[in-house]
């Protein structure tokens, strides 16, 4: 009795193995891409988030200055992702779109002075940037 049912009883073969392989193989690469998509996506967030950042500081920096001191190009700054590998570079762009007249007549307020402020921040290596921010400065009490 008992010969018969452990002759009865097979093992499993090689081929049965290889297809059920297969089908795991089958159902967990679309899982694996997922998760290494995910993973980019937010390596890439990250990066957007930090240039960003950086951008809107930089932004605040030049809005606290006093406007005849906006001026130029600021280029060549570098922030680091991890210390001393100056990941991003930041150039920061004046272009003054209307002089400033210190006292225009009341009938001509248009005459007060306007820079236009453009910040880019690249990643080392990159000709596109990575974050732009653009802003307007005027003097104080316009």
């Amino acid at each position: 009795m008992m010969t018969r049912r452990l002759a009865a009883e097979r093992g499993v073969t090689l081929l049965e193995v290889l297809i059920a392989l297969s089908i795991l193989a089958m159902v967990l690469l679309p899982v694996v891409l997922g998760f290494t998509q995910a993973l980019t996506n937010t390596a890439q967030s990250t990066m957007q988030s930090v240039a960003t950042s950086w951008a809107r500081e930089k932004m605040e920096e030049l809005k606290l200055l006093p406007y005849d001191q906006v001026v130029g190009t600021t280029a060549c700054l570098s922030r680091d992702m991890k210390p001393g590998d100056g990941f991003y570079q930041l150039e920061a762009l004046v272009q003054e779109l209307r002089a400033n007249t210190p006292n225009p007549p009341p009938s001509m307020p248009h005459q007060t002075g306007l820079k236009q402020v453009t910040i880019n921040v690249y990643r080392r290596g990159s000709a596109t940037p990575t974050a732009t921010m653009l802003g307007y400065l005027a003097p104080s009490g316009v």
